[in-house]
C-alpha cells in the first residue's frame, strides 16, 4: 500500500505502520489529497483496517486516527 493513489480522489497514501494479526490488518498512513494540476489541497494521518480471506479484501473501513482503527480491529500497539 505504501505509495498507492487513487486517481479520482487524487489521495495518495503512505505507509508509516502495519499492525496485524490472523486476517485483520490496520495500516496507519498518510494522505495527500491533490487536485487536478498536481497542487496539495489537504493532508491528514488516516488508518485503514482490512479483513483479509483467502488472498482478498473482505472488509475496509477507514478512520481518522489509528486508537479507533486499532479499537475496532481489536488490535494492540
Amino acid at each position: 500500500m505504501n505509495g498507492s493513489s487513487g486517481k479520482r480522489a487524487g489521495l495518495t497514501l503512505s505507509t508509516k505502520n502495519v499492525y496485524a494479526k490472523g486476517e485483520t490488518v490496520v495500516f496507519e498512513q498518510h494522505g495527500v489529497w491533490k487536485d487536478e494540476e498536481g497542487n496539495i489541497k489537504s493532508e491528514a494521518d488516516v488508518s485503514s483496517h482490512m479483513r483479509i480471506e483467502n488472498g482478498k479484501v473482505m472488509y475496509l473501513s477507514r478512520y481518522d486516527n489509528v486508537e479507533q482503527a486499532l479499537k475496532d480491529a481489536k488490535l494492540n500497539q
